[in-house]
């Protein structure tokens, strides 16, 4: 039923397992509600795997929002470029003159600073 709810589609790159997952969405979609209530009900156990579902779920995100914590953190405390970004050098090789303008140093945790942008004004909060 949670598969069903998301409303997944083919794609024109699918994957072997999004596919196995197209499939089984589709085998499941058309059993009906009063089935899914029926095991809710009778199964002793119901309740327990929905919230090994959720701890499931949440363990997911916690190990995804953790990964994205060290990125930002790298980008904008330590100044690593971010993968795909683009360089400060020109495509022959010299120094744009918008790197020039820009602080090197690391951050130091202020409360002016706002992260919503990985880039940072030097002017006073």
């Amino acid at each position: 039923r949670v598969l069903a709810q998301l409303n997944l589609q083919s794609t024109p790159i699918n994957t072997k397992g999004y596919e196995t997952l197209l499939q089984l969405t589709e085998n499941t979609v058309s059993d009906s509600f009063d089935l899914y209530y029926g095991l809710f009900m009778y199964n002793v156990n119901a309740t327990e795997q929905m919230d090994k579902l959720d701890r499931a779920f949440d363990d997911v995100k916690q190990m995804l929002y953790g990964r994205l914590h060290g990125v930002l953190r790298k980008q904008i405390v330590e100044r690593v470029p971010m993968p795909g970004a683009p360089s400060s050098r020109s495509r022959e090789g010299r120094e744009s003159p918008a790197a020039n303008t820009q602080e090197t140093k690391p951050l130091s945790p202020s409360p002016c600073h706002t992260f919503s942008t990985v880039a940072f004004s030097t002017a006073k909060c």
